[in-house]
């Protein structure tokens, strides 16, 4: 892959160097005569400030979501930052722990209905740009204020660096690494009425899945793969890959192969999440179905192996390599830790439904290799 650097790397190597100056010029203006001690606890408290901007910043974001989401009809699914997740279930809020790899945090909300071909989506996406740059706003009016007050002056420069960084970033269309950010989303939502139903189909599910429903007792016409014109749209592949979700959970395990491996084959850009999740699927189907060796190696790479370690509490990879300890390995040591993993992922996760479709399909790898063991 050629290096180069994307608009997002550009800005925060920008603002990572006009932090770096805020840092190294307070430190010349305000503890030239401390001690050395006084010097690295004054540098801690710094960095800390970074931290701390960082944080509120990601939290305004989603929050900037949240609010223009409810203000447009949408309704509260979940709100998460880092892994703390919070989580509507039964008009209750739930505190739960849920992680995505590249991602600091999240809003979903179910969307309002979609009516020939129209839903509001617009303030929805571009929310937390809105939400960052009236922060940063607020932060340089106070900075100008109190500019001279120790420590408060930095910080509220930082907040106001950071929070430009981030609406940027996120409000600005751009597409890179195979992941479209909010403005890109936005842009593209308002130009082709099958991209905006893939949007609003996304948010729906995950609203219905949310409210306990699985996927296989969602409504069929939610699944339908947009045609293969539409497929290297990000917001349109995920359809095909929510489909072969569907079909394992049905247990067709046939259809998810046809599915996954279309989608695989006829979608170069498929971002990486998606990409990887789908050959984990594969790779369970393949198990629980013909258990080709040479099969399952093409498709247990390295580069995936890579990526099953930074989801490692992913609860269907988790279920994958359950499968593979069991019906490749036969090793019942690694397999049991496979099933204490599982068994402490879900005593915090978010969804009960998605555990009850988890175990199902456990069981059935069990009777796969009970059914296996009696033959011989």
């Amino acid at each position: 892959m050629k290096k180069k650097f994307s608009f997002s790397q550009l800005l925060f190597l920008f603002i990572g160097g006009m932090i770096g100056f805020i840092i190294s010029k307070f430190m010349i203006n305000n503890v030239e005569e401390n001690s050395t001690f006084e010097k690295v606890l004054i540098l801690v408290i710094l960095l800390i400030s970074i931290f701390l901007a960082y944080l509120i910043q990601i939290i305004v974001h989603e929050s900037g979501h949240l609010i223009f989401g409810l203000l447009t009809g949408y309704k509260f699914s979940s709100f998460r930052i880092g892994s703390i997740m919070f989580v509507k279930k039964n008009s209750k809020i739930k505190c739960k722990r849920f992680s995505l790899a590249g991602t600091g945090g999240q809003c979903l909300m179910t969307p309002p209905d979609f009516n020939n071909g129209f839903f509001p989506c617009m303030l929805y996406n571009f929310g937390g740009s809105i939400a960052n740059l009236f922060l940063s706003i607020i932060a340089l009016i106070l900075f100008l204020s109190f500019r001279n007050i120790l420590y408060l002056s930095p910080f509220l420069l930082l907040l106001v660096l950071i929070g430009i960084a981030f609406a940027l970033t996120n409000g600005i269309p751009r597409h890179a690494g195979y992941v479209n950010n909010d403005g890109y989303n936005a842009l593209h939502l308002n130009k082709n009425d099958v991209v905006k139903r893939a949007f609003w189909i996304q948010l729906k599910v995950n609203g219905l899945i949310t409210d306990e429903i699985r996927l296989k007792d969602m409504p069929s016409e939610l699944f339908e793969i947009p045609e293969d014109e539409y497929l290297n749209n990000q917001l349109c592949s995920c359809i095909g890959v929510l489909a072969c979700s569907r079909a394992i959970d049905q247990q067709n395990f046939q259809k998810a192969k046809e599915i996954g491996n279309k989608i695989l084959i006829d979608v170069p850009e498929l971002n990486s999440i998606h990409k990887n999740l789908l050959i984990s699927e594969m790779i369970f189907c393949e198990l629980v179905c013909e258990n080709r060796k040479d099969e399952i190696e093409r498709l247990y790479t390295d580069k995936f192996k890579k990526f099953i370690k930074v989801l490692k509490n992913n609860l269907s990879i988790t279920r994958m390599r359950y499968a593979y300890e069991v019906l490749v390995n036969n090793d019942e040591i690694a397999a049991k830790k496979l099933l204490d993993t599982f068994s402490k992922i879900k005593k915090t996760y978010p969804h009960q439904c998605e555990i009850e479709g988890e175990l199902e399909l456990i069981d059935y790898v069990n009777h796969i290799y009970l059914t296996r063991n009696n033959r011989e």
